[in-house]
């Protein structure tokens, strides 16, 4: 869950997968496939978001989170970073497109404190245990990630929770031995896939608030 992060990810595939075809909308607007994120960690704000129309990405549309110009980067993705959108403020996208206008607000929630796993050494052949403080208000998720670069599979390890939850334990021989500098990424998430009309069917809106755990090492 870094800048263009780890659900951002998913939700490129998510777009790629759920063309709705070329179709027109209310007023001659096209309907559009719409994947956006905005995710806020330490380092600030971040957004992300893709578009297409039918199977073709849309490169010129207008798009802004709570104002601010989020720009075309390549090939239907739109990335910016972003003034901080912090616990409890509003993100509100907005996309202007040839008649298509597409929008929704999220309440961005409270982000999670991760406890465990803290810095030391862990047998990679062991389950590991991941712990965070509650959130509340309740999100209506919480995802949990380690980057590809530290699993045996060589893709990333993530898992979506229940908004309630405050654990979950990673499978023994997940992870790499003898790695160091492993952190695991807990994000609190708000969703939406009422998005207006112009939106295709499966089109999702996200905001992420992101921890880090303590940096560790595996044996």
């Amino acid at each position: 869950m870094r800048s263009v992060g780890k659900i951002f990810i998913l939700l490129v595939a998510a777009a790629l997968l759920s063309f709705s075809g070329c179709k027109n909308g209310e007023n001659g607007g096209a309907i559009l496939d719409v994947a956006a994120e905005v995710e806020t960690e330490d380092s600030g704000t971040q957004v992300a978001v893709v578009i297409f129309e039918g199977i073709n990405p849309v490169m010129d549309a207008t798009v802004t989170v709570n104002g601010e110009n989020v720009p075309h980067l390549f090939l239907g993705i739109y990335t910016n970073t972003i003034t901080t959108v912090s616990a409890g403020q509003t993100a509100t996208l907005d996309i202007q497109r040839s008649g298509s206008t597409i929008n929704a607000s999220l309440t961005m929630p409270q982000r999670p404190t991760v406890t465990e796993p803290t810095s030391g050494t862990y047998d990679a052949s062991n389950a590991l245990l991941v712990q965070w403080g509650s959130v509340s208000p309740t999100p209506d998720s919480i995802g949990v990630i380690v980057d590809k670069s530290n699993t045996v599979s060589g893709v990333d390890y993530e898992v979506f929770l229940s908004g309630s939850s405050n654990s979950h334990s990673i499978p023994g021989n997940t992870l790499k031995t003898s790695i160091s500098g492993i952190t695991v990424q807990v994000g609190s998430v708000n969703s939406t896939t009422s998005l207006g009309s112009f939106a295709a069917a499966g089109s999702t809106f996200l905001v992420v608030n992101v921890d880090d755990s303590d940096s560790f090492s595996t044996q």
